[in-house]
């Protein structure tokens, strides 16, 4: 049987005899001296058949429980006791516990609220995918270039921080980037419709497209909820039926499409960085997933999503390390990031040795600004490669930096990069 303190909420199980105990001790207010006082007038009334000297001992035994109860109820607070010496001790503690368990209830409602949101963002999600993707008309696309050579020649493609979705008025950024998502797929054909003169004039008869982050815009922060195009899931949606539409068009001019997939910071599903689950626990690795299912049966076409923050793309013979780039932190206003992705990269070519990996080329996105050096001794390049969204409110105001919509176009034999470009879309 199960009995409770209206006060607190505390449940407890007591066999019969307790009960009566229990019933005992509240009629005399936990007063250890009145219930002994009129012990043996209890006993018999109850039928306890039991002694004074017990009734004691087991008086003792039970308020000792609800003294323990209280003590770790409020571990943080001074415990209130049930005291064996005043008439009303109930009274006395009311006002502790209840404040107590008002903030106890307001933690359970806000982490409640948090589990509500999580759920609801999963079903959302779950509810746009199956509505749209069962069986989803991908857009189409006439690209204005003649069919790519089918040489032995790769082409390689980056795409990063496109950010769809965020919306970027012209007046925001002093008349120097205007962007939405009509914008957004602009650039992006811009982009590919330059690739392909390259993959023609180089006669590149297989294409390695690298998917480095931050594809579409997220709910990383409060202010892109409020200000970014449409829902989180509705421009997941659209991004994907936009970019398979896309690569389709592209797969057609050349022989071959790899496509190697990381996940960036902006889709993450938590509001802080974290290593674990890293790439789980984000929004475009369910795109990606979904990206390589459109693709299941085309044999022309290989996609590769990485479980891990970075992956090696391998390129003919070479190489390529690829990543986000949210990962390198530190440096100073003068030689960040320069400083920090060398000395990282530097690092990581030791760890990836050491596990029998080596890389050739590495590149990443997310500082959405072009660069390239080499990696001390090694002569490996170190890219940058910038964004499709170009300057934003965010990169004006806090970083200082408005380096133009762009995207680095390589073209490798397999052994080396022969030829290279820093596109600008605007």
């Amino acid at each position: 049987m199960k009995t409770s303190t209206p006060e607190s909420g505390f449940v407890v199980t007591l066999n019969a005899e307790q009960k009566e105990l229990f019933k005992i001790a509240q009629k005399y207010g936990w007063n250890r001296q009145k219930l002994l006082d009129n012990a043996q007038k209890e006993i018999d009334k109850a039928g306890l058949g039991i002694s004074k000297d017990t009734l004691r001992k087991r008086f003792d035994r039970l308020s000792e429980r609800f003294n323990s109860y209280n003590a770790a109820l409020n571990k943080d607070e001074e415990t209130p006791q049930y005291p064996q010496d005043k008439e009303d001790p109930v009274e006395d503690r009311r006002e502790s516990e209840n404040t107590y368990l008002k903030k106890q209830l307001n933690s359970l409602r806000a982490e409640n609220n948090k589990l509500r949101v999580r759920s609801y963002v999963a079903t959302e999600l779950a509810d746009a995918l199956k509505t749209e993707l069962t069986e989803v008309e991908y857009d189409k696309f006439y690209i204005n270039v003649k069919k790519a050579n089918d040489g032995e020649n790769h082409l390689v493609l980056p795409i990063s921080d496109a950010h769809y979705g965020e919306v970027v008025p012209s007046a925001s950024t002093h008349g120097i980037n205007e962007y939405n998502p009509d914008i957004s797929k602009a650039r992006h054909l811009k982009l590919f419709e330059k690739a392909l003169e390259m993959a023609r004039d180089n006669k590149c008869g297989t294409i390695d497209i690298l998917m480095l982050g931050d594809l579409f815009s997220g709910n990383i922060h409060d202010e892109l909820k409020e200000t970014n195009a449409g829902p989180l899931t509705k421009l997941l949606v659209d991004y994907f039926k936009f970019i398979v539409g896309a690569f389709k068009s592209l797969k057609n001019q050349f022989k071959k499409m790899n496509v190697y997939c990381v996940v960036g910071n902006h889709s993450r599903t938590n509001q802080k960085w974290q290593a674990k689950n890293k790439a789980y626990d984000n929004y475009e690795y369910i795109l990606y997933k979904f990206i390589e299912e459109a693709f299941a049966e085309d044999k022309t076409v290989s996609i590769h999503v990485s479980e891990a923050p970075s992956d090696i793309a391998v390129i003919g013979e070479q190489k390529w390390k690829i990543e986000h780039g949210d990962a390198y932190r530190g440096g100073g206003a003068f030689c960040s990031p320069i400083s920090t992705v060398t000395r990282d990269n530097f690092k990581d070519y030791g760890m990836f040795m050491k596990m029998g990996i080596d890389f050739d080329v590495a590149i990443m996105g997310h500082w959405h600004r072009g660069g390239e050096w080499f990696l001390g001794g090694k002569c490996i390049p170190i890219f940058l490669n910038p964004s499709i969204v170009g300057p934003n409110e965010y990169s004006i105001e806090k970083l200082h930096e408005t380096f133009p919509a762009s995207s680095y176009i390589f073209v490798t034999n397999g052994k080396e990069i022969t030829s290279q470009t820093l596109f600008m879309l605007q």
